[in-house]
């Protein structure tokens, strides 16, 4: 694990060719150096085939790189994505915060995406629980963090765990960057929980990561019960309905 401040210029410039994002590679190279001398303390990057967990960069083929701040020996800790809705009733929403303080007190590292919803509702009673409780997965840049529950609370989820992002450091969220980041929202988990889910929706994507990538799928019931596609997935025994946290936790531990 390296942080920037750590990186000679030349790494720097190895590290620009592979970010891309259709920026010339000399300008990644200048943000770059720009960013290891404003915040090179605290913001690092893992490397596939060097620092990346090999377990994750397994799952997740696509990923090349992670930009990270905070704790980064969470990313190889036991976690569990929790996910769900962005709107979400005021039950379903304290159900997500019992959720992300059942896991935390488990020993898990809770992993979210940083939407409004059920990922703030579950990073929100992870930190409650214990520090070094959450790993939150941005659909932007690292030093961006505009998109979902926004800027303070990514600080917030980076003083407190980790940060990451598979993007290069300034570019912008993007609809296509909110579903790459599912994959590796799963990635770097062993199972998810749906907290609530319509048919057409990003937590629908991030089932079907976490299902390609052989992890298990718990559905809270409350949230998910009603609905057709996960029905299906329950009889097609590719998702289990849990209505408390002692049977999630059961099954977690199978």
């Amino acid at each position: 694990m390296a942080l920037l401040r750590d990186l000679p210029d030349n790494a720097l410039r190895t590290l620009a060719k592979r970010v891309g994002d259709k920026a010339p590679e000399e300008d990644n190279l200048a943000l770059l150096i720009r960013l290891r001398a404003s915040a090179g303390d605290t913001i690092g990057v893992l490397v596939r085939g060097k620092d990346l967990p090999p377990e994750a960069a397994r799952a997740c083929p696509s990923l090349d790189f992670l930009f990270y701040q905070g704790d980064e020996r969470l990313l190889e800790a036991p976690a569990v994505a929790v996910v769900g809705s962005r709107t979400l009733s005021p039950r379903l929403r304290d159900d997500g915060i019992t959720i992300g303080r059942a896991l935390a007190r488990a020993g898990c590292v809770v992993t979210s995406g940083l939407a409004l919803g059920a990922d703030r509702a579950a990073h929100e009673g992870a930190m409650q629980e214990r520090p070094r409780a959450v790993t939150g997965v941005l659909p932007e840049g690292i030093t961006v963090r505009s998109a979902g529950a926004g800027q303070e609370f990514a600080n917030e989820v980076a003083r407190s765990g980790v940060l990451v992002s598979q993007f290069a450091p300034a570019a912008p969220a993007k609809r296509e960057h909110f579903l790459a980041r599912n994959e590796v929202i799963s990635a770097f988990s062993r199972a998810s929980v749906i907290v609530a889910a319509a048919a057409r929706s990003g937590t629908r994507n991030e089932i079907r990561h976490a299902l390609r990538q052989g992890r298990r799928v718990l559905l809270w019931e409350r949230g998910t019960a009603g609905q057709p596609w996960a029905q299906d997935l329950v009889r097609r025994e590719e998702a289990s309905f849990v209505s408390n946290i002692e049977e999630m936790l059961e099954l977690l531990h199978e």
